[in-house]
């Protein structure tokens, strides 16, 4: 099957008011698919037109609902609306040659499994992290969103999707939890916007810098925290917050109340705005005690930015070093205090960060391996990704010549823990012996 006659649909049905970085790899996999010159549809929110440029704007089906206004505000809001979205969606799922749930949340995975158990579509996803083993605070929140993630993993192993996950901790959780190795495919990310990245231009006096939602899981009270000790040491330095979420209003309160004139609260912004602070700030502000790759991070460090973190997996992928601090977070303050206000250590990190900038992978190359999957998925969806792969292999004739041979005696091969062991009947031996001459030719032990 060409690009040409693939119909690829790509749900991110989630209220995009702040945009993970799952959410900017389905907007980049819908664009590589339309520049290949697939008739793909991006389906979401009303808000997807102001994440893309406007070449792109005809790819995407906006979904309104009743409940739109209210959902950044109202949790029943937001149930409600992201499920009247999501049974909107499945009838854009009729003629797809594949369904792509932009993350492995309830909201994306449902739709798309309905439309598998109806439609008998194909269905892929992207798994970042695992709510599951996050250590989060128990909250009602919490439990809920744990329950939603099994009832989302268990219809994806039900379905039989094919998962891209990009990193080893999100492989391993999901191993553990029953899928199985041929339907789980590496992938990477990439910060590179659709405009140029401009290059650094600290701003006078200067300028710290935190991008994200306003959650507890993401440290917005440890910028707060920061910006009490910058007013107590009577430091120019100020501190802008770009981001959306349900704790704006009361961290607004607080600097307000507290006269914190360093803390700029400035919500969401658009992306040619958030690349200027990025060009204009001295250090990035990182305090999230969970991510599934950390985009802000890898922004921070495209723009020449240094960064202080928590130690955190999601950035083992970095080459750039990064200022990292505690896991929990309990020395974040200290450290970030520290090297904000030493002015030849910061000027030390910027010019290492600014060296290795140009070694972050980009999006090109990153959609491209993954188009090479789901273009084979397309080619034969029942079958696992490594079969559908060797089907576009020159060793694929040699595959099916082992298999016909195969068919003559009772041999099953199964394949556990990278573990392979062979049971054959009394009567296998000359089937045994066709099957090792084949098999030494390909110079492999195991086939599914």
């Amino acid at each position: 099957m060409s690009s040409h006659d693939s119909h690829p649909v790509v749900l991110v049905l989630g209220q995009a008011g702040a945009v993970s970085g799952g959410d900017v790899h389905a907007f980049r996999l819908a664009e590589g698919w339309y520049r290949a010159g697939a008739s793909v549809e991006l389906v979401g929110s009303p808000d997807l037109p102001q994440f893309l440029p406007q070449e792109l704007q005809s790819i995407i089906v906006s979904i309104p609902t009743p409940f739109d206004a209210r959902m950044r505000s109202s949790a029943v809001a937001l149930a409600a609306g992201v499920a009247w979205r999501g049974i909107k969606a499945i009838k854009h799922c009729r003629h797809a040659t594949v369904v792509v749930a932009g993350s492995h949340l309830i909201f994306d995975t449902a739709p798309a499994a309905v439309a598998h158990f109806l439609m008998r579509k194909p269905v892929v996803t992207y798994v970042y992290h695992v709510i599951g083993d996050m250590d989060r605070p128990t909250s009602l929140r919490t439990v809920i969103a744990g329950c939603l993630e099994r009832i989302s993993l268990a219809l994806l192993r039900a379905i039989r999707a094919t998962v891209f996950v990009d990193n080893e901790h999100a492989r391993a959780s999901l191993l553990r939890r029953g899928f199985h190795a041929d339907r789980l495919h590496p992938t990477g990310n990439a910060y590179d916007p659709h405009i140029s990245v401009p290059e650094p231009a600290p701003a006078a006096p200067g300028r710290l810098l935190f991008v994200g939602r306003m959650v507890e899981q993401k440290g917005i009270w440890d910028v707060v925290e920061l910006g009490r000790r910058l007013k107590s040491a009577d430091s120019d330095l100020q501190i802008d917050v770009v981001g959306d979420g349900p704790l704006r209003e009361q961290v607004t309160d607080v600097v307000d109340k507290e006269q914190l004139s360093n803390v700029n609260v400035l919500g969401f912004v658009d992306e040619e705005t958030k690349w200027r602070l990025l060009s204009a700030s001295r250090l990035f502000l990182a305090p999230s005690r969970e991510e599934g790759w950390g985009i802000a991070v890898g922004e921070a460090l495209l723009a020449g930015l240094p960064v202080v973190a928590l130690d955190l997996p999601a950035y083992g992928h970095f080459s750039t070093q990064l200022l990292r601090t505690a896991v929990d977070g309990s020395d974040f303050v200290e450290v970030a205090f520290d090297v904000a206000t030493d002015e030849q250590r910061l000027q030390a990190l910027a010019e290492e960060t600014q060296r290795a900038r140009n070694e972050l992978p980009r999006w090109n190359d990153v959609i491209s391996n993954d188009l090479v999957v789901m273009q084979a998925i397309q080619e034969n969806p029942r079958a696992g990704v490594r079969r559908r792969l060797r089907r576009l292999t020159p060793g694929w004739r040699l595959e099916r010549r082992f298999r016909s041979e195969r068919n003559g005696c009772d041999i099953c091969y199964r394949k556990a823990s990278h573990e392979h062991s062979t049971i054959a009947s009394n009567d296998a031996t000359s089937g045994s012996a066709g099957m090792r001459r084949i098999a030494s030719k390909l110079g492999r032990k195991d086939f599914i």
